[in-house]
């Protein structure tokens, strides 16, 4: 067999089932066409003629009732009487309205007024008005009778300090005549220090030969009541005398300074308590300055407090 012509045939054969295929599909298609032309024919809808639009029955709103003129107002209807004896939720869910509770009738056959008046309106002949509030001189009888003081009024007031007192001042007799006078006392402990001694003496030398040079020198003066530091951070300074005034200080100063000698004076602190008072008063009041002299004659002028 010739190999061309088999392959040729094979070709035919494949383009002829292509084409069969190619026309069923077309045909397939036309088919489903139709259906869909025929299914939109046989749900087409009807035309509306005057005849049908006739026999549709007109709509009645709730107002006009059946057989009623549009333009003719309708009427109220009237609501069905509540049953005696029915709770006021029943007779709403049946559709009667609640009557209204009789007004209350109190011991002398009057009726009180009504608690839902509105403002403005009068009650009728006869019946008692109850008033709106009290007048102010009754609001005034019942505080009194309530037993309750009024607040007092706020009065300006001012802080001062006085003092410093010593321990021996009768603090207590001061705060009770101040407080006498509707003022307001605090006591306060404030620390302080004081000059207590006066020291005298020759600044260290630079070395214990130097020191001892100068002890020479002072005894030569005359001078006999001195000693030669050892120790601590004066270490070979030459002390001349401890002084608890400082008067008898500056007298022993004088005297080294006559005889060629420069000495130095150290003075020395101790701590101590001050007792003070915290006063308030009212702005335009004043101290009893004569009252509290008289407990503590040097009394220091008050200051303004911090």
């Amino acid at each position: 067999m010739n190999p061309g012509w088999s392959c040729r045939a094979w070709r035919l054969s494949g383009e002829t089932e292509v084409r069969a295929v190619l026309w069923l599909l077309l045909l397939a298609n036309l088919g489903y066409l139709g259906w869909n032309v025929y299914q939109l024919k046989a749900v087409a809808p009807e035309p509306v003629t005057a005849s049908s639009r006739g026999a549709v029955e007109r709509l009645h709103l709730v107002e006009e009732g059946p057989g009623r003129d549009p333009a003719t107002p309708a009427a109220p209807e009237k609501a069905p009487k509540a049953t005696p004896g029915a709770t006021p939720e029943a007779a709403t869910a049946a559709g009667a309205t609640p009557e209204p509770p009789a007004p209350a009738v109190v011991q002398d056959g009057t009726q009180p007024p009504s608690a839902t008046a509105t403002a403005g309106e009068e009650p009728p002949d006869g019946a008692p008005s109850a008033p709106l509030s009290a007048p102010p001189e009754a609001a005034a009888e019942a505080d009194d009778e309530s037993g309750e003081e009024p607040a007092p009024a706020l009065v300006a007031t001012r802080c001062v300090l006085l003092g410093p007192f010593p321990e021996e001042a009768d603090t207590d007799a001061m705060v009770a005549l101040l407080e006498e006078q509707g003022m307001t006392v605090e006591t306060e402990t404030r620390q302080d220090r004081r000059p207590n001694r006066y020291w005298i003496y020759l600044p260290q030398f630079a070395d214990i030969t130097a020191a001892r040079e100068a002890l020479d020198r002072l005894r030569d003066a005359g001078v006999t009541d001195f000693i030669r530091v050892m120790r601590g951070p004066n270490v070979n300074a030459v002390s001349l005398g401890l002084y608890s005034r400082e008067n008898s200080a500056r007298a022993r100063m004088d005297e080294l300074e006559s005889k060629g000698f420069e000495p130095a004076m150290e003075v020395r602190y101790e701590q101590f308590d001050q007792t003070w008072l915290r006063i308030t008063l009212a702005i335009d009041a004043r101290l009893p300055r004569a009252e509290l002299a008289a407990l503590v004659p040097e009394l220091s002028p008050a200051r303004s407090c911090p």
